[in-house]
């Protein structure tokens, strides 16, 4: 059984005080959305102005942030492509240190189509090699690992397995990429249960990844 944690919404700098006001309405706090967009990243002068608004408005404590995922690719076998994946996700962790947030969320962007033994072990063996250096380094910082376009869980439980140890370490359990990539939500619930410690809730149509609001899709939530 899951002990409830604090609730959060999503946070986005165009929506700031809209969204702090929700956190202050309801006492929940923020997962920030800005920091994954390659754009920003990539602009220093407006990244420092996005974190000083957030520094300057007051971050909810508890809070934490979507950590970068656009083809990102830790695992690759280009050399080339697993550096700057590297170095993105590092960039990540930098700035959530640096906002003092709680937690940091990474997609792994498995490709369930290339899915096959020899392709499985070297996904699990390279990425878990990388998250343990991350773990250590910015052991104040929790990592949570989400599931997105894979088929059925086997990739992260095996992950887990090998990070558990790890006590900033958990998986971010997306319901709604449950449903619609990973073909319900059972199995997912119970291979993955002992390491859940970061729940995404949105609806959709059960054919798409929509981010709804609870209660304006498909979904069975009860």
């Amino acid at each position: 059984w899951f002990k409830m944690g604090q609730f959060l919404v999503t946070g986005r700098i165009n929506q700031l005080e809209e969204h702090l006001q929700l956190c202050g309405d309801f006492g929940v706090a923020l997962e920030i959305n800005d920091f994954f967009e390659p754009g920003l990243l990539d602009d220093k002068d407006g990244l420092i102005r996005v974190m000083e608004a957030y520094r300057n408005a007051g971050i909810p404590k508890g809070s934490t942030m979507h950590g970068v995922f656009f083809d990102i690719s830790i695992a690759s076998r280009d050399e080339k492509i697993r550096v700057i994946s590297e170095e993105r996700m590092t960039g990540s962790m930098e700035i959530a240190r640096a906002l003092g947030l709680k937690g940091v969320v990474f997609h792994l962007n498995y490709n369930p189509m290339l899915e096959s033994d020899g392709f499985d072990r070297v996904f699990v063996n390279k990425t878990v090699a990388f998250l343990k250096q991350l773990l250590i380094k910015y052991e104040e910082i929790e990592i949570y690992v989400e599931n997105m376009f894979e088929a059925d869980p086997h990739i992260l439980v095996a992950i887990a397995r090998e990070l558990s140890e790890y006590k900033n370490f958990g998986i971010c359990f997306d319901w709604a990429h449950g449903v619609v990539f990973g073909g319900g939500v059972k199995r997912w619930v119970q291979e993955l249960s002992t390491y859940i410690r970061h729940i995404h809730i949105n609806d959709n149509d059960l054919k798409s990844d929509l981010h709804w609001a609870v209660g304006q899709g498909s979904i069975d939530w009860n």
